[in-house]
């Protein structure tokens, strides 16, 4: 493990641009079990591209980063509006003092108008970590645009699942466009209960509740999409083209819909 990464994981603090020491905020990194899952989805994937959005301290950046010159990639893309106000710099600055910037490619800029730009430029990725602002319509601009960069076997990680707005867009993602969730696994105990759930309300909406009356959510609930519990964080790989095709030959028509 790379010598600031380990200490700051036995320290529990950062040290700004300014050299000035302070305490992590539990809640502005991710774990150190989140952190060894992305470095494993990299391995496995072997990206030259990647990209993440939100630096913060920069903690998931040292676990991409590290991961990401084992597999001899090119670059890192990161997006994080917020870096010198917020956060004073401490991200980039722990980047550079693990011997990262030569790989990165920073943005302070946010992800909404950086995102767009990059598409339009041609960039392309191969694994993403989302962790940015996480509103439903920001966490979904945030993913769309990265689903057009990714190509096709790529990976995307977003992170706080817990939130309805993140899992509302793992659902979406998982039922209307092409990707399939490939870990962490959800428990053997929750699947049970879920396929309990789901035949209940299956049932009832064939009986006389009525279909409208009963949510996705316990129809097809969560975890038999793939969606974890209790983890903070899932993995979804891109398994085809996401295109709408306007010749109607494949199932992403024009008006292609289905409830989530």
């Amino acid at each position: 493990m790379n010598p600031v990464l380990s200490d700051i994981l036995k320290t529990q603090a950062v040290q700004t641009a300014c050299g000035q020491t302070i305490p992590v905020p539990l809640h502005s990194h991710v774990s150190q079990e989140e952190g060894i899952f992305l470095q494993r989805m990299i391995r496995e994937t072997m990206p030259k591209q990647s990209i993440e959005v939100g630096l913060a301290y920069g903690i998931s950046a040292l676990y991409i980063c590290e991961a990401m010159a084992e597999v001899d990639a090119e670059r890192h893309t990161i997006i994080d509006a917020l870096q010198s106000t917020h956060y004073s710099g401490t991200g980039l600055a722990n980047l550079k003092r693990a011997g990262f910037a030569p790989l990165v490619q920073f943005y302070e800029e946010y992800s909404d108008v950086c995102l767009p730009r990059l598409y339009r430029d041609g960039q392309r990725v191969q694994f993403a970590f989302i962790d940015g602002q996480h509103t439903f319509d920001y966490v979904f601009v945030d993913f769309y645009f990265i689903d057009r960069m990714l190509d096709v076997g790529g990976v995307v990680v977003l992170d706080d699942i817990y939130l309805p707005s993140v899992t509302k867009l793992c659902r979406y993602a998982l039922t209307n466009l092409k990707y399939e969730a490939i870990g962490p696994n959800p428990t053997p105990s929750s699947l049970r209960l879920a396929r309990l759930v789901s035949l209940a309300a299956r049932l009832g909406s064939k009986i006389n509740i009525g279909r409208r009356f009963i949510a996705p959510e316990a129809r097809l609930p969560n975890v038999m999409l793939g969606i974890p519990r209790p983890h903070q964080y899932v993995a979804l790989r891109k398994t085809g083209n996401n295109a709408i095709d306007y010749d109607n030959t494949e199932d992403r028509r024009y008006d292609f819909h289905k409830e989530f």
